[in-house]
C-alpha cells in the first residue's frame, strides 16, 4: 500500500513474524467424517464501477462438526454488476456452490461420498438469498437476476447444496 495505516503495519509484522517462526508449515487431514461444508458471503457495490465482492470457504468437518481443514478460500468480484444486496449474496452462493459441486465429485472418488439428502451445507447470513435458492421466497425480481445464479436452485433441488442460516 501506497499509505498503510498503523493497523495494517501491526498486522503486516505479525504475519511476517509468524512466517519466520514458521517456515515449513503443514496441515494434517484427519479421516474422521470428512463432511464438506461451505460459507458464502458478499458486499454489493463497494467496489469500482458499482461492482460487488463474493468471497467464500469451504472446508472439511469430523464427524462432532468441527473444523478438520479448509480446502477453499476466494474472494471475486462478481462478473456483473448486480441490482441489491440480496442479487450480490445469491451470486456468491452460486459461485461458491461451483466450487462445492466439484469438491463432491473428488471426494467421491477418493471414497468420501458426501450426504444427498440434504446436501452440503452453504452457510450464509442473508435469509433472502437462501430463500431464493431454497425457493421459498417468491420474489417478483428474481426475473431480473443473471440467469446463471438461478442454477443454485437447480442444485439444491438435486440435492447436492443446502443453504443454511451462518454457522455460529
Amino acid at each position: 500500500q501506497a499509505a498503510p495505516t498503523k493497523r495494517t503495519m501491526q498486522e503486516l509484522d505479525q504475519l511476517l513474524q509468524y512466517i519466520a517462526h514458521n517456515p515449513t508449515p503443514s496441515q494434517t487431514l484427519t479421516r474422521n467424517g470428512m463432511t464438506l461444508f461451505g460459507a458464502a458471503d458478499a458486499s454489493f457495490a463497494g467496489e469500482p464501477a458499482a461492482k460487488s465482492r463474493a468471497g467464500g470457504a469451504v472446508w472439511l468437518a469430523n464427524k462432532d462438526g468441527s473444523a478438520n481443514a479448509p480446502l477453499h478460500c476466494s474472494s471475486t468480484l462478481i462478473g456483473v454488476v448486480v441490482g441489491s444486496a440480496a442479487e450480490a449474496e445469491y451470486a456468491a452462493l452460486h459461485l461458491l456452490g461451483t466450487t462445492v459441486v466439484w469438491l463432491r465429485v473428488i471426494l467421491e472418488a477418493l471414497g468420501f461420498p458426501q450426504p444427498t439428502n440434504p446436501g452440503t451445507a452453504l452457510f450464509s447470513d442473508s435469509d433472502c438469498a437462501r430463500g431464493i435458492a431454497n425457493r421459498t421466497n417468491k420474489l417478483r425480481r428474481t426475473k431480473a437476476m443473471d440467469v446463471r445464479f438461478h442454477w443454485t436452485r437447480d442444485q439444491v433441488e438435486r440435492p447436492s447444496l443446502d443453504p443454511e442460516r451462518r454457522h455460529r
